[in-house]
């Protein structure tokens, strides 16, 4: 009861700026997809470093706990939406655009709602499955007790942040490969696929031996010595080997968005998070005995087949008509 009471401390602290984080990761990938990474970076760097400050002043000086943290987030969000508005409004003439769009509703915004939601609808279902299945994997592993929960909670934070430079390769995957195809560049598209899997490829193998031999020290960092530190340094074990295909499909699945192919890749993430990973999951901490150990070996399953199922994708992929199409239909 005191754990849930806390959390709604947190969320109605929260919830008045999501809108604001919502705006600024559009505005960042607007201007991802045009290749200007630096901009939502160093405005990232500012807001962290001013998060401290934040979360120092709200939980510590004004003693507000859950809530001063939930008044934190809001603090950076309403900061990042801010400060990337300003710079987008001021770069706007220069991509053929008006400051007032920037934040109003201009005249052709509401024009080609068809074509946009035929692209966005899959990426939406693409993005929402792969997340969506976190949290059903915590409600099923809350079946299983108290400790395996906390195990499992406390790795996936750990997860959460080392997964964090495969969601940059995977954005980076999707805006250059869109822009070589929109070029009509289908040679250098296709190379870019293959340099930004070999680039995960060295970033996990870095991540995942670090992880397999800082085990205990990346425990200790969540949770104190005991039964559930055991447990969690066994999680990271399994997701030492499990997190390459993990990133390596989403990498892949970035790299389809780029290509405009998102309904494929919806369809792969239903097929093998849900349709097997989660029985696969249920089948081995329950029926097997694996317990929450079973859920995680089942996320290196369920990744497996879907870097399978994306490497023939993308194996079959007509690079040169797709970039003709996709090059046709942005002169058109």
């Amino acid at each position: 009861m005191q754990v849930s009471m806390l959390a709604a401390a947190y969320n109605r602290a929260t919830a008045p700026a999501l809108f604001c984080l919502f705006q600024y990761q559009a505005l960042a990938k607007f201007l991802q997809n045009q290749c200007m990474t630096t901009p939502p970076l160093i405005i990232n760097i500012i807001t962290s470093l001013l998060h401290v400050g934040w979360c120092t002043f709200f939980v510590a000086k004004l003693g507000l706990g859950n809530t001063g943290a939930g008044y934190a987030n809001a603090m950076t969000w309403t900061t990042q939406w801010f400060l990337i508005s300003l710079y987008v409004m001021r770069i706007a003439p220069k991509l053929g655009m008006s400051r007032r769009d920037v934040f109003l509703p201009g005249k052709g915004t509401f024009q080609e709602w068809g074509k946009y939601l035929k692209i966005a609808l899959p990426c939406v279902l693409q993005m929402s499955s792969e997340w969506w299945f976190w949290e059903i994997n915590a409600l099923l592993v809350g079946f299983l007790g108290t400790v395996p929960l906390a195990a499992h909670v406390a790795a996936n934070q750990f997860i959460g942040l080392s997964f964090m430079p495969a969601m940059g390769i995977s954005s980076a995957a999707a805006a250059l490969i869109g822009n070589m195809l929109g070029a009509n560049r289908p040679t250098d598209a296709r190379r870019y696929v293959k340099v930004c899997i070999f680039c995960n490829f060295l970033v996990w193998l870095t991540i995942g031996i670090g992880v397999l031999f800082g085990r205990h020290a990346v425990a200790s960092m969540y949770v104190r010595p005991g039964e559930v530190s055991v447990l969690v340094q066994s999680l990271l074990v399994i997701f030492a080997f499990a997190g390459f295909p993990d990133t390596t499909q989403h990498i892949m699945s970035g790299a389809l968005r780029g290509m405009g192919k998102m309904a494929a890749g919806s369809v792969v993430y239903l097929l093998s998070y849900y349709g097997l990973m989660l029985p696969t999951g249920y089948a081995l901490a329950f029926k097997f005995g694996y317990g929450v150990r079973g859920v995680w070996y089942a996320f290196g399953i369920g990744t497996s087949v879907a870097v399978f199922v994306f490497s023939l994708i993308l194996a079959r992929t007509r690079y040169d008509a797709l970039a003709k199409k996709i090059s046709k239909g942005l002169h058109d």
